[in-house]
């Protein structure tokens, strides 16, 4: 999956030395979209055909030369492998894959330790002293493997070695270590002794380590603290039914009704059991342009399927070709958003009041076509008029002609058109000049106007950047509008574009709902 994918590029780290390809992670999270695309499209092949390609195996060594060791003899580095991104990408995809079908079908043994979440190596040490002395082996004196082992030594040549404690160990290790050097018959105080040697001065007590000590003499073998039943709950298994079933009967109760309805259990009890116990969050619903039936939906699966297809099969070529339009009303007075009047302030400064106001009834038609370059016609409806078939096909005249002088050759090379579904657009002498053109027109799922790019990219920040600025006349506001779109940078209306691929494949991911 594209998403998979994604993720393991972003979670690559930029300072990171690259392969003998030279292509390094900070590069690789610079790649344009259509680069996921490649990558998903190249590991599925490699899945597929069960081959990986020579060339991506091949792995550059760079020696590191060791602190403190003369740099000329070979044993005085250590060997650093460096694989191509390409092939690091491929193998998170492929392992993580791979841990997912292993973790699902329960195929690693239980002491499977290594190399998984959450658990250390040091758990099966744990687990080998805990078996010898269960077994009795110590007590048998069949130490063939540790009977050479002196562990005093062992510990010192350690230190001596690190030159350093070990910093917050586990108290199942101490204890385990306790439970070893008791087994061998070592006095308590040369068990502290050593145990403070390794872990520091503050790791056990004397008196702890004797503790324990008389703990395992009178045959106890578990090196894990026992469960304590301390004090007990008033959250009970029963209570957390009883509020789950009041919470379903009316799923907008607040804190202070459901504290009506259980008297005998404090607020914060009641917030604990809510909030952690059944992980429920209070949520708003979500304002859509209107409730997707399956019909529209499987038209959006259709236009996804159809737009990524196309995008994996050709590229920023796909991009280039498309050209958006869309119509908005412009207001001479916007008002600007709750979040745009806020300012950073004292917490003793006096608040700032916010007027309702509305929307000015003076307004006009504003008709915008861009590709991923920039703008190529800007157009005002005159007051009066209204848009139909006949003004929509001299739009696209006025379109043509603008494209012919803006961006020299692209009519040669093909033009996408993405329109929405308005009456106009769809009528048929629209139809007939847009093949009269030779232009294709990109299926576009009706009611979605999250996959639309002038709706959720340019009229969203133009919207923005005219809120709270109030205009006099029809010429000052168009004025206003041009003023704004010739300053905007190609980048703006490159993302804009590019924003069609990840909409369409979250649309995919969130079961074709609004993005």
């Amino acid at each position: 999956m594209p998403s998979e994918v994604l993720d393991c590029i972003k979670s690559l780290k930029k300072k990171k030395a690259p392969g003998h390809d030279k292509i390094s992670n900070n590069m690789i999270q610079r790649f344009p979209k259509k680069t996921i695309f490649t990558f998903v499209k190249i590991i599925n092949l490699i899945v597929k055909w069960q081959y990986f390609p020579q060339d991506r195996k091949l792995t550059l060594i760079t020696p590191i030369s060791k602190p403190g060791k003369p740099p000329n003899k070979p044993d005085s580095c250590r060997p650093i492998s460096l694989l191509p991104c390409f092939s690091k990408i491929t193998e998170v995809v492929i392992i993580k894959r791979i841990n997912q079908h292993l973790e699902v079908n329960i195929i690693l043994i239980p002491f499977q330790l290594g190399f998984r979440k959450h658990l250390r190596t040091t758990n099966q040490l744990y687990r080998v002293v805990e078996n010898i002395t269960e077994d009795n082996v110590l007590a048998d004196n069949s130490l063939e493997v540790y009977g050479k082992l002196s562990v005093e030594e062992s510990v010192k040549a350690i230190c001596e070695k690190c030159n350093e404690t070990i910093s917050s160990p586990a108290d199942c290790e101490i204890r385990a270590v306790i439970k070893f050097l008791n087994a061998r018959n070592v006095k308590p105080a040369e068990i502290y002794r050593q145990v403070t040697e390794v872990y520091g001065e503050y790791a056990i007590s004397d008196g702890m380590v004797r503790k324990w000590v008389r703990m395992f003499n009178a045959s106890r073998t578990n090196v894990h603290a026992e469960a304590r039943s301390g004090r007990p709950s008033v959250v009970t298994d029963d209570l957390v039914r009883k509020v789950d079933e009041a919470i379903h009967e009316n799923r907008r109760f607040t804190m202070t009704t459901l504290s009506e309805a259980f008297p005998q259990i404090s607020r914060a009890v009641l917030f604990e059991i809510v909030s952690d116990r059944l992980n429920y969050r209070k949520l708003c619903s979500r304002w859509v342009p209107k409730m997707l039936t399956d019909v529209h939906k499987t038209k959006r699966l259709g236009s996804a399927l159809t737009f990524l297809t196309r995008y994996s099969d050709e590229g920023e070529n796909f991009l280039n070709q498309i050209v958006t339009g869309d119509e908005t009303w412009v207001c001479h007075f916007t008002p600007e958003s709750k979040q745009q009047s806020m300012e950073w302030r004292h917490t003793h400064s006096p608040k700032k009041q916010k007027f309702k106001v509305t929307m000015s009834s003076q307004k006009i038609m504003c008709t915008v076509f861009w590709d991923r370059k920039g703008v190529l016609l800007t157009e005002f409806l005159p007051r009066g008029e209204t848009i139909n078939a006949a003004r929509y096909c001299e739009t696209l005249t006025k379109l043509r002609r603008a494209i012919q002088n803006k961006r020299r050759g692209m009519l040669s090379k093909g033009i996408v058109l993405l329109h929405d579904n308005a009456r106009p657009h769809t009528a048929g002498v629209t139809q007939s000049l847009i093949r009269q053109f030779h232009w294709e027109q990109f299926d576009h799922p009706p009611y979605s106007p999250d996959l639309a790019p002038s709706d959720y990219h340019l009229f969203l920040h133009m919207k923005r950047e005219l809120g709270g600025k109030c205009f006099g006349s029809d010429d000052d506001t168009k004025n206003a509008v041009e003023s704004w779109l010739s300053k905007l940078a190609g980048s703006f209306f490159d993302d804009g574009i590019q924003k069609l691929v990840t909409r369409y494949d979250k649309c995919l991911i969130i079961g074709r709902n609004y993005v």
